[in-house]
């Protein structure tokens, strides 16, 4: 059935395609919208739409209006203007003509019969106003060449600067605060996910859903129109969103594959293929000028659609065979992001040109909350195994009663030697046995013999350079192993640790001292570390030995 399914749902997305060649406009977009805020001090505009005869209307209104036909709104000014206004409207994929009496103070449009390298998208137009123009009427005049881009015309405006300014801001600044908050919610899990340890060296749910978060914040930056008040740019506005949009069915599945089945993450590797394939053909047409991403936008939404309808199937799949409870979390985050989109789709087509990519606003820092909460839950679970694996590590790696390396450090550390390609490696092996162990635990008990042990091996770390190269191998016996050391150093380190055993068997009631002796190691010698190891052990007992001739007493 799942193969079925997937063979249905790939002829369902080439039978789309074919419908987006043959029919390469929609009607929805003809419509135009117009509306006057409630703050708008002056009223009266006239309409005229298409060949229909100039009407007074009131507005907010939604006007029919064929591809090629233009709209014209007039109005006369206040005869007794005492101070400038400012003409601020809103228009998509338009060709625009502001007059005032005979005067064109005004025009922005296309000359060329593509929209490739004009500028495109919704933005606000400003028009400053004299008061010399007390009294006159003004014209604006709305038209577009294209009509598989025939736009809108959005709210309308006539107010002081201050006012104007207001108004707008007032109007995008939640959008801007959300970008902004989004894009600080992305820097931080990008930090995190460069400063948090992880369990799995490849495990980057943190970083893709920082990317994410990041892609919405400039997704919602472009979609604020404060940006526009700020930079000035219109062109950056729209190529932000298109960008960022075109991004999103890469990132979600990209995000999604970190916590599935290697089968499933299978569907969202080819998913994620195909997005880099029509992402960077679609650049790349944009580029030479061969088409605009604005003439893509049907191709754009229709991956969009096939993705993020696609990926709460596979996620559905995965909870049902597998029980992958972070499945049935991000289940939700997708869905919330599924209705988001399936609504800015469906009033793209089937509404308003203006009302474009609304829903995204609040679907895509939904999806980023949700799987924000995921992450933080892996988080703290991370963090949780991180110190129970760095507990059994230390465990495995460390002796409980001198603090220092262990035989299995020891034995890995020899393993590495034995194993290394470099030819010039210089290695002193020592051997310690600390004397009479089994004496002082049973004459002075084992609380005396484990401080022998310690204070063996702390003499150990101060005459030979450190714990990392000093290892307990058990009871009595003790290591250290010395790269790159010259024979005369050894010597010295050597005496160093029989001058430190001695000023602590002073401060002691029972016997303390050891034995030690080394052996030098270089890979040409032809012989393996082992028997170095032998050696040094050799020249310890040897040690042993003049260290009971010169007591007169037996010294185990």
């Amino acid at each position: 059935m799942e193969k079925h399914f997937q063979k249905w749902l790939l002829a369902a997305f080439l039978l789309a395609i074919a419908g987006f060649l043959l029919v390469p406009r929609v009607n929805g977009l003809s419509d135009i919208r117009i509306s006057i805020p409630s703050r708008e001090p002056l009223q009266g505009w006239s309409v005229q739409a298409g060949k229909a005869q100039a009407q007074a209307m009131d507005l907010p209104v939604q006007i029919p209006l064929p591809p090629g036909q233009g709209l014209t709104l007039s109005r006369y000014l206040p005869h007794n203007l005492d101070f400038p206004l400012v003409l601020a409207f809103y228009t998509y994929q338009q060709k625009v003509e502001l007059y005032i009496g005979d005067d064109l103070i005004y025009q922005r449009g296309h000359t060329t019969p593509s929209i490739h390298g004009q500028i495109p998208g919704n933005y606000w137009n400003f028009v400053y106003i004299s008061p010399n123009y007390a009294g006159q009427k003004v014209i604006l005049k709305v038209d577009s060449l294209y009509p598989p881009f025939n736009g809108h015309m959005g709210e309308i405006l006539l107010a002081p600067q201050s006012t104007a300014i207001l108004y707008i801001i007032q109007e995008n600044l939640w959008r801007f605060l959300l970008s902004a908050l989004m894009l600080m919610v992305g820097l931080g899990l990008l930090s995190m996910h460069y400063s948090v340890p992880r369990i799995h060296r490849h495990d980057r749910r943190l970083l893709y859903l920082a990317l994410l978060s990041l892609n919405m914040g400039f997704f919602l930056l472009g979609k604020s129109h404060l940006l526009q008040l700020l930079t000035g740019n219109y062109y950056l506005i729209t190529r932000l969103r298109l960008v960022c949009v075109m991004l999103l069915p890469i990132l979600v599945p990209l995000q999604i594959s970190e916590s599935i089945s290697l089968r499933s993450r299978q569907y969202f590797r080819e998913i994620i293929a195909g997005g880099f394939i029509l992402y960077f053909t679609f650049l790349l047409l944009d580029i030479f000028g061969l088409v605009d991403l604005l003439q893509l936008t049907p191709f754009l939404h229709l991956f969009l659609l096939f993705n993020i309808l696609y990926t709460p199937y596979v996620l559905a799949l995965e909870y049902a065979k597998f029980k992958n409870l972070e499945a049935r979390h991000q289940l939700i985050a997708v869905s919330a992001l599924s209705v988001s989109v399936v609504i800015e789709t469906a009033s793209h087509y089937h509404g308003y040109a203006g009302e474009v990519m609304e829903a995204l606003n609040i679907g895509m820092p939904m999806f980023v909350f949700f799987m924000g909460r995921s992450a933080f839950f892996n988080y703290m679970q991370s963090v949780v195994l991180k110190k129970e694996y760095s507990f059994y590590k230390d465990l495995a790696l460390l002796d409980p009663l001198t603090g220092g390396n262990n035989r299995r450090t020891y034995e890995q550390e020899l393993l590495a030697i034995q194993g290394s390609t470099h030819r010039n490696l210089d290695i002193h092996v020592v051997m310690v046995d600390l004397n009479d162990l089994k004496l002082i635990n049973d004459q002075f008990g084992h609380e005396c013999g484990d401080l022998a042990i310690k204070e063996t091996y702390l003499a150990m770390t101060y005459a030979f350079g450190g714990s990392h190269v000093c290892y307990r191998l058990g009871g009595d016996e003790f290591a250290a192993i010395l790269t790159d050391t010259e024979e005369a150093k050894v010597e010295k380190c050597l005496r160093r640790f029989f001058v430190l055993m001695g000023d602590k068997a002073a401060n002691f009631q029972f016997p303390f001292s050891a034995a030690a002796g080394s052996a030098h190691w270089q890979p040409h010698q032809g012989e393996g570390i082992y028997k170095a190891i032998k050696r040094a052990d050799e020249a310890m007992y040897q040690c042993k030995l003049a260290q009971k001739q010169a007591s007169g007493r037996p010294i185990r």
